[in-house]
């Protein structure tokens, strides 16, 4: 995740013609799909926003109902799983590695500046990865036991399903510290010249998930230019992991009755989970309530 349009994305990505559920007033918004094949039973899709569920809101009871007749379920990564110790290896520099020799004078003391109303000093930011002070400055990380992902984790559990993990923490740091040093620091540039823009954006991304429009979400966040600006983030943080995930998604699903909860944008697109399952054979439409 990083700064502005290419950090949110990790919060929330579009879906195009996405279905959404008909909800009460105090449901949030959810996008599903079903997936058959042969004449199978169905299996739910799920397209998440990253973001908690809360001020007494809660997830639509159709969606949870669905949940609770399914067999198994999947979702991206198990958030009680993150080791701190393998978290410091992947948001530190090598001891040889300087973020201020690769910055201009200028936006290196704004960096600085930032770092010290967040507590940090000079040389404690030297050596910090980019992606992770783009992270670390914007403030929006929410509750883990609140995210939507959370959420239905719990119903799982409760449910007692068998629960897959599409990947690891260690996986997800991985591919968040691989993106290269270049994108990096121009997200991070991006960052130093309108600090409080990400946040603005990211509320008009809820605002637009949330009120199903998939439009504005799509004008905000996957924007053709960005894609072209960023193609290393895009590919590391989607595409790539979307390749990875889909042994285990399909020997899932060939089981029936699964329930799958990933972020939207992993299941949308040419690349996207949905279009890999209509190339197996599988008939992917709205979920009917």
């Amino acid at each position: 995740m990083h700064s502005i349009r290419p950090l949110l994305a990790s919060l929330l990505t579009l879906a195009l013609a996405a279905p959404a559920f008909a909800r009460a007033s105090n449901e949030v918004n959810v996008f599903a799909w079903q997936a058959t094949k042969a004449g199978a039973k169905p299996d739910i899709l799920v397209g998440t926003m990253h973001v908690a569920v809360g001020g007494g809101q809660h997830l639509p009871a159709a969606l949870l109902a669905k949940l609770k007749t399914a067999t198994r379920f999947a979702m991206e990564v198990d958030l009680k799983s993150v080791n701190p110790a393998s978290v410091a290896h992947y948001i530190t520099l090598a001891p040889t590695d300087s973020l201020k020799k690769q910055m201009k004078p200028a936006a290196w003391a704004k960096l600085v500046a930032l770092g010290g109303k967040h507590g940090l000093e000079a040389d404690q930011i030297d050596h910090l990865a980019p992606w992770y002070i783009g992270m670390a400055f914007l403030d929006i990380t929410p509750p883990a036991d609140q995210l939507m992902d959370a959420l239905l984790r719990e119903a799982a559990e409760r449910g007692r399903l068998p629960t897959l993990f599409l990947e690891t923490a260690d996986d997800q740091f991985k591919a968040l510290s691989s993106v290269t040093r270049k994108e990096e620091l121009a997200q991070l540039q991006e960052l130093l010249d309108n600090p409080s823009q990400p946040k603005e954006e990211l509320a008009q991304l809820t605002k637009a998930y949330m009120g199903g429009d998939l439009e504005g979400v799509k004008k905000l966040l996957f924007e053709p230019d960005r894609i072209k600006q960023y193609p290393d983030f895009y590919k590391k943080l989607f595409y790539d992991r979307n390749a990875r995930w889909t042994p285990k998604l399909t020997a899932m699903l060939a089981k029936d009755d699964a329930f799958v909860a990933v972020g939207l944008g992993h299941l949308i697109g040419a690349k996207g989970l949905l279009a890999v399952l209509e190339k197996q054979g599988y008939k992917v439409t709205p979920l009917p309530l």
